[in-house]
Formats: structure tokens, C-alpha cells, sequence
């Protein structure tokens, strides 16, 4: 019954551009490509074929089912509107308003560009769950 009454609540991201996002933090990150066994050179398609689904590229209601298969949150906030949820999520808990520090930026780029026809249906094909789940399609950010 504690648990019961905790805010339960969360953040997911747009598949397409979550899986950009590792692969550009791997690449850049000897220590990445070391434990993933990634070579330093390794295309994004290629990554993706070898890594969507997996490790830290499991679908991300992987990280949110209960033991009964039931995501128990109270409000699923989403990356792509970050600010404005954490708000929601401030709001309540009657916390209020408070400022989200952005620590580590990184370069900004379009997870667009990274795609071909085929990588983009793997993501499709992977995380078809959560892209109907969370209302994620590959043309909006």
C-alpha cells in the first residue's frame, strides 16, 4: 500500500532518435566500443543490426513492466517535451516549478539523417510496442 501511494512516473523517448543517440555516445567513447565489442569504424546500420533490442537498446517497456506485464506509472512524460513534463511532474507532487539543468549537451543533429529505408523499418520492427504505446512515429521528433 506505500508503494501504491508513490507518484510513479517516467520518461521515454522516440525510438529512432534514442537509438541515434547511443550509437553517436558509443562512438565517441572508447570505453563504449571496448565493452560493447563495437569497432571504432562501425557504420549505424550496422550497429543497429548487431544492438536494437538488446543491452542498453532493449525496447524501453523492457525497463517499465511489472512483474504482471502492467507499466504501474502515473504519468509517462516523454524526452521530446522534457521541460513541460518535468513540470507536470512538479505540479504534481505540489513541489511547483523548478528548473531542469541540462548537464551534458551534446551536439544537436537531426536522427533523421542517420536512417536508411531498412534501418528505420529495424527500429519499426523492434520497437513497434512502444512506437504504438507512446504514439511515436519516424517523421516527428
Amino acid at each position: 500500500s506505500q508503494y501504491d501511494s508513490y507518484l510513479k512516473f517516467t520518461v521515454v523517448r522516440n525510438p529512432w532518435s534514442r537509438a541515434v543517440s547511443l550509437y553517436k555516445n558509443v562512438m565517441h567513447d572508447a570505453v563504449h566500443q571496448r565493452n560493447l565489442r563495437v569497432p571504432p569504424d562501425i557504420p549505424f546500420p550496422q550497429f543497429l543490426a548487431n544492438h536494437a533490442g538488446r543491452g542498453m537498446l532493449r525496447p524501453q517497456t523492457y525497463w517499465l513492466r511489472n512483474f504482471s506485464g502492467a507499466i504501474p506509472m502515473d504519468f509517462i512524460g516523454k524526452f521530446e517535451s522534457l521541460h513541460a513534463d518535468f513540470n507536470h511532474v512538479c505540479s504534481l507532487t505540489g513541489i511547483g516549478e523548478l528548473p531542469l539543468p541540462h548537464q551534458i549537451r551534446g551536439a544537436s543533429v537531426n536522427y533523421r539523417q542517420f536512417y536508411d529505408a531498412k534501418s528505420s523499418e529495424l527500429i519499426q520492427k523492434v520497437y513497434r510496442e512502444e512506437i504504438e504505446l507512446f504514439d511515436y512515429e519516424f517523421d516527428v521528433a
